[in-house]
């Protein structure tokens, strides 16, 4: 085969003529390469060949080789006499070098084609890479065979790590090149880098290149777009806390060329870099080893980011601070005061102190402190300003402050140039420069620190760092508004705080901020800010607690402001107002305010035209409705909130100036009713009208006497002020004290026939309210609401109203009740017989009382046992069917939850249809019914799986919106079924999941109280085998039950979580065989569903998928015991089937939320599985392609999971068995992937474990292997592929689990004790090991399981016996709360396996010394009287 048919077979490479001689396909056969895995750093020493090592081969290609190998080594020995060193794209080659190893270059290229062999192609690629360090011209060499570059993307595939490593070598080396950016950047090469990236467990090594060629081509700005892309961007943040800090720099370095566009700041930072570089950049030096790279790139990332406005605020808010870079010469002015032991600014004394470290941080080698111990109220930023301080004037003092020369003294753009420190080091460098004699150097400081103030913390820091005096002194010694506007800029925004105000005040930067106020030359700019900072010091909601401040350190505050503020000022208060903009308007009548307060004399202000300031801030154009469209009533409504604060402060100063004789006699007082009346009709926001309406309150009683309701102005106020005000209280407050009072407000108004109060009130939203308040326990606020209903009820406008707030079966309920007050309300609607609303609720009460249903009490007493387990409660039958037993459950349940998810709530009720289902079905219905609840789904027939309930309670939505709040599940799981069986039932909550302990703990105190139960026993049985609704009436209104199809919603669910189209390809595949068995349990209802209907599988594929009431005589535990006819056709039975056995199959247990996943001829352990899932997740599920919030498993399931957690840098968890555990983390966000050893996974699209979503999981990650293998012969990548490779990517967990069932429940109690009983000392715990096994490892600590919940920090005890052994083996011992008589003891038995020549071996051959030591060690026999368990997993 010659080198011309290789590349007419690859149909993309075009070589050009280099007269090469033929090779045969013996020769070919005969090419083999050394395989090598040695690192990247180890490939490029001088003295190790970068080439592959031939053994047998064509004397040409090892020529080819030699000559190659030889021009590489002059290039990198220097021997050409070129530079050396090696830079993307630099050219280090001379031609004496490129000419006869070049002449081989096509010859390897032509080695990369598809139908050459792997190792063939691994060998070309990682020469090819090799000889492109020679620089751009052995590039240039390579790039000129057309196609090559689509051939070195391809190998981006590969499953070997040194091809991948050498093809995104390659590809970097490419990409160093300008000219050829854009071409690797549309040959696919950007997907295939993030789907390599995205691959668990990837080689350090292949991280690096792959992202060192991100890196190369991100210099081109058309490229960052493409690469600015979430799921890179996701993987290039995950990166960043790498353990290898090469891929940590490159990381840094892509997402610091990606900062240098615009357009990519959005996706950035809403991918969260932000968070993840602050943390880098603020970490210590001995945290990031070797990480001066890194934070290079992290600050640029952020710098470039702090350019917008916006992004800085999150900058800071990280706790970065932007500081300008001014030059070392600058710092050389610095002049430390003379030396004294520092002190905090509020005189707490600090104690040298060589006895101990500082309490505050500060570098030993610096200063030792030690605050009195007598003090414990130094608060953090105090703590904060002295370490800064203190560290950044000893940098200034040795001179190391921009030692390295951050930037250029004469270099362009000085003035612009920003680094980012740390918040505490930032803050106190910003106050050292604003100490420096360079002007310029102070004043880029002052900008910052106006940058930087952005909340309270940050301006509080920099008031104790000493900020305020150094800015109070440049406002007062410079006079060059290019100094005075940053420093006025600083200190408005650090006046924004109340407690640096004072400070401010205290410096006496009040009269310098009045003297320039008073210069009318100052521009508009300034004059704003500078009012800005007045208005804040002199605030007149200050005013009582100015009377009792001590005064400031520079004088006495009283006299400094009598001083200041004198006519002069207020005659330019006057002016400013009349001429400027709202917020200048605004300011000026605060300060006018403030000047009355504190200097009652109203004279000198009355004389400065004040009414003109008034009459122009009460005259909004704003208040006039918008003309325009959407766009335009948002600036609208912005606008009008600016308004507010104006008006609402010239009504205060109106209202104080009404007090002054001589003020009342200047002023037209019907103008400025008219005025203020208009606002308040207006759509002002209400909470602005409060001084507006005390304002015209006061107008209208210095214009007349009447202070009457019906005197049009205070009904004016009542109906646009109070009225609203009152609303605003009933739907609003917190405090049942308000909402009371504000009804009886109510009440009283529109008793006293306030003309248009009830058309106010139903305006303004009182309707929904005041229905609400009428189940309130408060009697007088129920008869309140009672009466403000009725007077509503009055108009015929107001009936839809009342009845779309619910009022009628509230109102039923209550009248039902007989409470006294109710009575009263119905004479009244007989004697306005005329009202329809009355009248309906009169007929519907008199008339139809005798068509409700009655609920019924029935007396009871507690049955012991009643006991709820880690999945509900489950007895045999017989049991359930006993007098009173399944009621008094039910009735402990809803006694043990909240009101809200009983009365008027919706429940679902339905099972896995075992027997005696459909009778308890219609007994909870009946009961659900007398307790109140409004309507009861039921899955038809009563199928609904355990994930389904769950699916429809987060998921479904009736007709008229209601949500589920709960479920009862009528299983017992895994459990056999029949008349002499088992039954279960337990509970879920809104979230769907079960309920937790703190709930089932309440059941079960409750079972053991019980007295009686309500029951609604002539509500006829339902129909429960046809969809449906059926309505009844009862006391408590109307009641329905709605029979609904089991599998619409879950397969919905299902649709949105996986790609069904790329697994209905799989499956159409004659490549692909499958197999489900339902063993006959609830499953069935949706397997065809699914698997059928929706997927295009054969029906014969489908096993005892026809759910029966006794799971057709069989056990429905999908494990190798009880799954027979399933592990038989997948050829793991005892004898031979005699067919080839299907590529897939899988097992359901009665409920559908426990699964068994089997390959041809290969058990997958559940620990396994949930492994494999989690590991490929992200790529194979799109569900998950945004990422993986954590993951979790069950105690006594393998750790396989834990070693994937740990490589994928996922959170883990580890939580006694139970779903409900798992559950409390996916509420809190911190899981999406959990399991359970017993055959149970999940994630967190409900709150059950889905046996049927972890098949279609397995699917899905089947058609994701095989996606390139579905058509033409390749062979499949089979489960066994799949679970070996993870093995030998992340070790193997040998695992198994023994069973004893129906074990007397007495000897189970007695075993668990001997086993902690032994655990009270590890020593005697050995010796009995080495005396039954000396080949096992020592036990190395031995404990009872402990569970402390992260969410709700709920503990969990005795959850498990756990020993655990030096070499990662453990032996668990656990009572299963999931059997249904007797007890259950569980033994789980483990080891870990890392080397991948170990992990082929059989589970019971490499666990048979622990299982012999765990069964001796426990006396398993002894107590049980077992010789062998019931089941081994």
């Amino acid at each position: 085969m010659s080198l011309s048919t290789i590349a007419s077979g690859i149909g993309v490479l075009e070589l050009p003529c280099l007269r090469l001689l033929p090779i045969s396909s013996t020769q070919i056969q005969f090419l083999t390469v050394e395989a090598r895995k040695q690192s990247r750093r180890i490939r490029r020493e001088r003295s190790f060949s970068p080439f592959p090592v031939l053994i047998q081969s064509n004397r040409r290609l090892r020529h080819g080789f030699s000559e190659l190998n030889s021009s590489f080594d002059r290039s990198n020995s220097g021997e050409t006499g070129s530079d050396t060193t090696l830079k993307d794209g630099e050219e280090v080659r001379s031609e004496s070098s490129s000419g006869v190893g070049d002449s081989y270059v096509g010859l390897f290229v032509g080695m990369l084609g598809l139908d050459n062999d792997p190792l063939d192609r691994e060998q070309a690629i990682e020469t090819l890479w090799k000889y492109s360090l020679g620089g751009k011209k052995c590039i240039d060499a390579i790039m000129q065979f057309h196609g090559c570059l689509n051939l070195i993307v391809n190998l981006l595939k590969s499953e070997s790590s040194s091809a991948c490593e050498a093809a995104a070598g390659l590809i970097r080396s490419i990409a160093s090149v300008n000219l050829y950016r854009e071409s690797v950047a549309e040959s696919g090469a950007l997907e295939e880098i993030t789907a390599l990236l995205s691959r668990p467990s990837l080689a350090t090594v292949v991280k690096e290149q792959c992202i060192c060629a991100l890196w190369n081509l991100t210099v081109d700005e058309e490229i960052r777009e493409k690469v600015a892309d979430f799921d890179i961007l996701r993987l290039l943040i995950s990166f960043l806390e790498d353990d290898d800090v090469n891929v940590k720099e490159a990381a840094g370095g892509v997402l610091a060329n990606l900062a240098l566009s615009r357009s990519t700041h959005k996706i950035l930072v809403e991918v969260g870099v932000i968070p993840k570089l602050a943390k880098l950049l603020k970490a210590d030096n001995t945290e990031n080893k070797g990480s001066k790279v890194i934070r290079k790139e992290a600050r640029n990332v952020l710098l470039e980011l702090a350019k917008d406005e916006y992004y800085r605020i999150l900058v800071i808010e990280e706790g970065v601070v932007p500081i300008p870079i001014i030059g070392a010469d600058a710092y050389k002015s610095f002049r430390p005061d003379l030396y004294s032991w520092p002190s905090l600014p509020d005189g707490i004394n600090i104690e040298q102190t060589a006895k101990a470290p500082s309490r505050f941080g500060a570098s030993e080698l610096l200063l030792g402190l030690n605050v009195d111990k007598n003090v414990d109220d130094v608060d953090e930023a105090k703590m904060k300003a002295i370490v800064g301080r203190t560290n950044q004037q000893f940098l200034a003092r040795i001179g190391a402050i921009e030692f390295e020369k951050e930037i250029k003294s004469e270099g362009p753009g000085k003035s612009q140039q920003l680094t980012l420190l740390p918040c505490v080091d930032g803050v106190a460098r910003l106050v050292l420069i604003l100490g420096l004699a360079d002007e310029l150097a102070a004043t880029r400081a002052a900008e910052s620190i106006a940058d930087a103030s952005i909340n309270e913390d940050m301006r509080v820091s920099f008031m104790e760092a000493g900020a305020v005096k150094p800015l109070v002194q440049l406002l007062a010694n410079n006079n060059k508004e290019t100094v005075k506007l940053p420093v006025i800029r600083a200190l408005k925004n650090l006046s924004l705080s109340r407690t640096v105000c004072q400070r401010i005040e205290a410096e006496g930067a009040v009269w310098f901020l009045i003297n320039l106020l008073k210069q009318p030359e100052i521009s508009l700019n300034v004059t704003e800010h500078v009012l800005d900072i007045i208005a804040h010091i002199l605030d007149p909601s200050k005013e009582m607690e100015s009377k009792f401040y001590e005064g400031p350190v520079n004088g006495s505050k009283a006299d400094s402001r009598k001083e200041v503020l004198d006519a002069a000022v207020f005659s330019r208060l006057v002016q400013i107002a009349k001429t400027a903009s709202p917020n200048l308007l605004r300011n000026a009548i605060s300060v006018i305010e403030f000047g009355i307060i504190s200097n009652p004399n109203m004279d000198t202000i009355i004389s400065k035209d004040i009414t003109t300031v008034l009459d122009l801030a009460l005259r909004q154009k704003v208040l006039e409705e918008p003309e325009n469209e959407a766009e335009e009533l948002e600036k609208h409504l912005l606008k009008l909130e600016e308004a507010g604060l104006t008006i609402s402060a010239a009504s205060r100063l109106l209202t104080k100036l009404l007090d002054s004789e001589s003020f009342r006699q200047t002023i037209d007082t019907a103008v400025f009713i008219e005025l203020v009346r208009k606002i308040l009709r207006s759509s002002l926001p209400l909470h602005y009208k409060d001084w507006v309406a005390a304002c015209l309150v006061k107008l209208t009683a210095l214009s007349s006497p009447s202070q009457s309701l019906n005197n049009p102005i205070n009904l004016e106020v009542t109906l646009y002020k109070t009225i609203p005000s009152l609303v605003e209280q009933m739907s609003f407050s917190s405090s049942p004290e308000t909402k009371e009072a504000a009804v009886l407000e109510l009440n009283k108004i529109v008793s006293e026939g306030v003309p248009e109060s009830i058309q106010t009130l139903a305006s303004q939203g009182g309707i929904e309210p005041l229905v609400k308040l009428l189940e309130e326990r408060n009697e007088r606020c129920v008869e309140a609401s009672l009466s403000v209903l009725y007077n509503l009820s009055m108009d015929s406008e107001n009936h839809t109203a009342i009845i779309r707030a619910g009022a009628v079966p509230v109102l039923r309920r209550i009248v039902m009740s007989q409470r006294p007050q109710w009575e009263k309300a119905l004479r009244a609607a007989c004697f306005y017989h005329h009202h329809s609303l009355c009248v309906q609720i009169l007929i519907f009460v008199l008339l139809k009382a005798n068509m409700v249903f009655k609920v019924s009490t029935v007396s009871t007493s507690p049955i012991d046992g009643q006991k709820p387990g880690t999945s509900g409660l489950r007895k045999k039958v017989k049991v359930f069917k006993q007098p009173n037993y399944l009621e008094n459950f039910v009735q402990a349940t809803f006694n043990a939850l909240t009101a809200e998810k009983v009365k008027g709530a919706t429940l679902v009720v339905s099972g896995d249809g075992r027997y005696y289902s459909k009778d308890a079905v219609q007994i909870i219905i009946k009961m659900a019914a007398a307790n109140g609840v409004r309507r009861v789904w039921v899955g038809k027939n009563t199928l609904l799986s355990t994930p389904a309930v769950s699916a429809v309670i987060r998921e479904r939505s009736g007709a008229d919106g209601s949500k589920a709040t709960g479920a009862f599940i009528l299983t017992a799981s895994h459990n056999p079924g029949g008349p002499t069986e088992d039954f279960g039932i337990k509970y879920n909550m809104e979230n769907g999941g079960p309920a937790p302990e703190s709930i089932t703990d309440k059941i079960y105190e409750n079972t053991k109280t019980i007295k009686e139960y309500p029951i609604a026993q002539d509500l006829p049985n339902v129909d429960i085998s046809a969809v449906g609704v059926t309505s009844f009436e009862g006391p408590e209104g109307k009641f329905d039950v709605e029979v609904f199809d089991s599998a619409d919603d879950y397969v919905k669910l299902m649709k949105s979580i996986f790609d069904f189209e790329a697994i209905r390809k799989l499956l159409s595949s004659p490549k692909f065989t499958f197999c489900y068995d339902a063993l006959h349990g609830v499953a069935g209802a949706y397997a065809h569903r699914i698997f059928v209907e929706e997927l295009g599988a054969q029906e014969s594929a489908l096993l005892n998928c026809t759910p029966k009431e006794d799971f057709g005589g069989g056990h429905p535990d999908p494990n190798l015991t009880y799954a027979k006819e399933l592990v038989a056709r997948m050829g793991l039975g005892k004898s031979d089937t005699g067919g080839e056995p299907p590529e897939f199959g899988a097992a359901a247990d009665g409920d559908a939320d426990r699964n068994m996943i089997l390959g041809k001829r290969f058990f997958v352990t559940p620990s396994d599985s949930v492994a494999i899932i989690a590991a490929n997740a992200i790529g194979a599920i799109p569900y998950f392609s945004s990422g993986l919030k954590g993951v979790a498993r069950s105690m006594p399931t393998s750790a396989a999971l834990d070693v994937v957690a740990k490589s994928l840098n996922l959170k883990f968890f580890e939580v006694p068995t139970g779903w409900k555990f798992f559950g409390n983390l996916m509420d809190a966000g911190m899981c999406s992937v959990c399991g359970e050893e017993s055959f149970g996974t999940g994630s967190d699209h409900i709150r059950e474990k889905d046996g049927i979503w972890a098949v279609l999981a397995w699917m899905s990650i089947l058609a994701h292997k095989n996606k390139g293998n579905i058509d033409g012969n390749a062979k499949l990548v089979s489960v066994e592929d799949i679970v070996r490779q993870h093995w030998a990517t992340y070790g193997r967990h040998y695992y198994t689990r023994y069973d004893y069932e129906n074990v007397d429940a007495g000897k189970a109690k007695e075993l668990m004790e001997h086993l902690v009983k032994l655990q009270s000392s590890i020593p005697e715990v050995n010796k009995i090991v080495k005396g039954i096994r000396s080949d096992v490892a020592s036990v190395a600590s031995a404990d009872e399981f402990e569970y402390k919940d992260p969410v709700d920090g709920s503990i969990s005890k005795h959850q498990g016996i756990r020993y655990l052994f030096e070499d990662g083996s453990r032996l668990v011992f656990r009572l299963s709360g999931t059997g249904s008589e007797g007890a259950t003891i569980r033994l789980y038995i483990e080891q870990y396996e890392k080397d991948a020549s170990k992990t082929g071996r059989e589970s019971q051959e490499a666990l048979s010394p622990l299982v012999d030591l765990a069964l001796k060690l426990s006396k398993m026999e002894e107590f049980t009287g077992r010789s062998a368990p019931t089941v081994i997993t």
